[in-house]
């Protein structure tokens, strides 16, 4: 209903992002320099972040056996582990120091800034074939306050603003239907 509405071709928000059309945010950037660095140099990596899950202890336990073997006179391989923030006090934990020893970069996503969020949105609808702005600059500022830069949380919040919108025939999304989108989402009373 509302991809019609708005005059789009495809889903702005999906779960799922083809190479394509992927947003270069500085710190998606950032890490894609880190690892370019890891490639030629081998070794671990550490990327952290809030939308993303990891294996359990017994895996990382594994991984420092496997790649115990010469590792320490030569980096054989490339390693990249992806968690989320709490997968640090996990490794940080005492059986995990040799593994640890092993990280060549680390590097943590906070979440796109303020410009990035109202960035982002722009180049999501624009990619599904919206030609014309449909959220505020206060409906962005919101937006960035309400989910602190994740994606994850852009995507569903921007995505029921748009369904929203659609439903009370708006052309533009100002802060008040983002207030009324986030309070769907959290399910509070109205």
């Amino acid at each position: 209903m509302y991809k019609a509405f708005y005059g789009l071709t495809k889903d702005p928000f999906p779960k799922g992002v083809e190479i394509k059309d992927f947003f270069k945010s500085k710190e998606f950037t950032e890490a894609l320099n880190r690892l370019e660095f890891l490639k030629n140099t081998k070794g671990f990596g550490l990327i952290t972040g809030e939308p993303t899950q990891f294996l359990k202890n017994l895996i990382l336990d594994d991984l420092r056996i496997i790649f115990n073997f010469e590792m320490d006179s030569k980096d054989y391989a490339i390693l990249v582990l992806v968690g989320q923030v709490p997968f640090i006090t996990q490794l940080n934990r005492q059986p995990h120091e040799a593994l640890r020893q092993k990280i060549v970069i680390n590097y943590n996503l906070q979440g796109l800034t303020k410009d990035e969020v109202k960035d982002y949105i722009v180049f999501s609808l624009k990619n599904a074939g919206c030609s014309e702005p449909i959220f505020t600059d206060d409906a962005f500022k919101l937006l960035f306050s309400s989910t602190n830069g994740f994606l994850r949380k852009i995507n569903r919040l921007a995505k029921m603003c748009l369904i929203a919108g659609a439903s009370q025939k708006l052309k533009s999304i100002n802060s008040e239907i983002v207030f009324r989108a986030q309070s769907e989402i959290n399910i509070t009373a109205k």
